[in-house]
């Protein structure tokens, strides 16, 4: 038997059929009449009657009302925009706290709201989903802000401009290496008989290292790989099966070190276009050094390195190219030992899964995306999307803020609609606000923090002693005493030699004494309140530097700045 839909009526027919049996002249219909026109239940209009709500609801009332649950939706999206998402079984326990300290009857046991109502909880909001989490280290996290990426962009957009390389694409190349194992390197999905609560892959738990040097241009051109092997006895079987003009060097790790860098650029300078290219490639420390830049002058290579921590999003190789190389290694792998009963991948077979791979990944439409996504080609200073900023932004906020607007869209179907992340994760440039400098008081409201206006009502928060925002606080960042030594990448930067005796010197290549009358970092033993910045909001205690233009003061990690530099305009003057 076909199973009948429930509640055809829609809430304009129960708006109608309400106002119908109301009519305030006295010509007012009856419930049976109103039922019986407007294809309504008369019990369910007799209630609708009786509370005087139109809105369209099955089941059983929620144990958290609508305002309740769009605040808790609202404070999961922003946890998750900062890096700092929930599991189900966390929001299970902070709702399970909440109804118990604001006595809401509830059903609930073993300190945990039900499985059930956490799956009916998701059903109602759509635009929440399970996910599986990428990590960040906390640097990452903090060095992907606007100061450095807006940096980055205007020293690319110059060394471009310099070289003129805007309509040469194939004059632009991206370098980076990539860890490789002789082995799976994610857990697999496999058949087996059902109810077996074991199930084993015999295979090499950690397979030996290998490095894939990888290098493509803007137009989606991939150079020759070089292949780094470990070990020290080179086997010219090694090469065999690799893909047509690939290299391969030893090394005792098997990773890139300074020598076989220096023979790398050897093998690009047989591969890149008559006059100057564009080298981009990130800060690892064989890549830096006055022998490199030597090398890399003798074949006309520019070497651009990325800031420390930002190759994630300014990367194009890791950004497009590489993100489904271990997808393709490992179903390459499992066809391999099909073939191989004794399931052994060593260095003389390894050119035999590494070329299909190879060719799957190095494809003209990834390497392009790449480009085009990392905003180096077409340039585009503005190809990072906000989102990749927030956990770098402010994270804390007034916690008594009012709920999002509950829109008809969201007491019916719970449509998307904008969050409260994606409320306040705005950019900090498009507010201002009084700064803090050492020894003063922070302001009370973070830059970035201003929330937009809107024509819709807003909701009144929950009558309840405690609120989501009470129980479900953004944690402070952990204070970090000791400040460690600036690298030479700590923001983007050409590789020059003025670089390196900087390095030596430590002052700027001129001297002692050089740049007195400067603003010079400080490090003293300040309130907490007296180490406030405003790039990352935090009063984590490091080494600041202040403004020459508007005196604000600014973490030095923050701004990518080093003890070379003698001068320093904020973002909010240099604009």
């Amino acid at each position: 038997m076909a199973s009948t839909r429930r509640a055809k009526w829609s809430q304009e027919d129960m708006e109608n059929a309400m106002r119908a049996v109301n009519r305030g002249d006295g010509g007012g219909i009856s419930v049976h009449e109103a039922s019986t026109r407007f294809g309504i239940p008369r019990r369910t209009l007799r209630n609708h009657l009786s509370s005087g709500s139109t809105e369209k609801r099955l089941g059983r009332k929620t144990i958290l009302s609508s305002e309740e649950e769009l605040m808790l939706v609202n404070r999961i999206i922003r946890f998750a925009s900062l890096g700092m998402p929930f599991t189900a079984k966390m929001i299970r326990s902070h709702v399970f706290n909440y109804v118990a300290k604001n006595n809401i009857s509830h059903p609930f046991t073993s300190n945990l709201a039900g499985e059930k109502w956490f799956r009916l909880f998701m059903k109602r909001h759509p635009r929440l989903s399970a996910r599986k989490a990428q990590a960040m280290n906390q640097a990452r996290a903090q060095k992907l802000n606007r100061f450095i990426v807006n940096d980055h962009f205007t020293k690319l957009e110059e060394t471009m401009k310099d070289l003129d390389l805007f309509n040469q694409p194939d004059h632009i190349f991206n370098l980076d290496e990539k860890g490789c194992q002789l082995s799976l390197h994610h857990q697999q999905r496999v058949i087996a008989a059902k109810g077996h609560k074991r199930v084993h892959l015999v295979a090499p738990e950690h397979g030996e290292n290998v490095t894939i040097v990888a290098c493509v241009s803007a137009v989606g051109i991939a150079v020759p790989p070089m292949i780094i092997f470990k070990g020290k006895n080179r086997k010219e079987q090694y090469g065999d099966d690799l893909p047509p003009l690939s290299c391969f060097e030893m090394a005792e790790k098997g990773s890139m070190i300074h020598e076989v860098f220096v023979k790398w650029l050897k093998h690009f300078s047989k591969f890149k276009p008559a006059g100057r290219v564009l080298l981009i490639l990130d800060g690892a420390k064989c890549h830096l050094s006055m022998d490199i830049l030597d090398e890399a002058d003798k074949y006309d290579i520019t070497l651009f390195c990325l800031p420390s921590n930002t190759t994630h999003e300014l990367q194009p190789l890791d950004t497009a190219v590489f993100r489904s190389f271990e997808h393709h290694w490992d179903k390459q792998v499992l066809e391999f030992w099909r073939t191989r009963p004794d399931r052994t991948l060593s260095k003389d077979v390894f050119g035999k899964v590494f070329t299909p791979v190879w060719m799957k990944c190095m494809t003209m439409g990834n390497i392009t995306s790449g480009f085009r996504k990392c905003g180096i080609y077409p340039f585009n200073k503005n190809a990072i999307p906000d989102h990749a900023f927030a956990p770098s932004e402010a994270t804390q906020i007034d916690d008594n803020e009012p709920p999002q607007p509950l829109t008809s869209a969201d007491a019916t179907q719970q449509q998307p609609s904008t969050s409260l992340a994606e409320a306040t994760l705005q950019p900090q440039s498009s507010v201002s606000a009084p700064a803090a400098t050492p020894g003063t008081e922070k302001p009370s409201q973070p830059l970035a923090m201003s929330m937009p206006t809107t024509s819709a009502p807003v909701l009144p928060s929950p009558s309840t002693n405690v609120s989501f925002c009470d129980l479900m606080k953004t944690p402070t960042k952990k204070k970090r005493s000791v400040v460690r030594k600036k690298s030479i990448n700590n923001r983007a930067t050409v590789i020059s030699k003025s670089l390196f005796e900087t390095e030596k010197t430590g002052n700027g290549g001129k001297g002692k004494g050089n740049g007195k009358g400067k603003e010079k970092a400080k490090k003293t033993t300040q309130t907490e309140s007296g180490w406030y910045c405003p790039v990352c909001q935090d009063t984590k205690i490091e080494d600041m530097r202040s403004c020459e233009s508007c005196s604000v003061w600014y973490h030095e990690d923050c701004v990518g700045l080093t003890k070379a530099d003698d001068s320093f305009v904020c973002p909010e003057c240099d604009n």
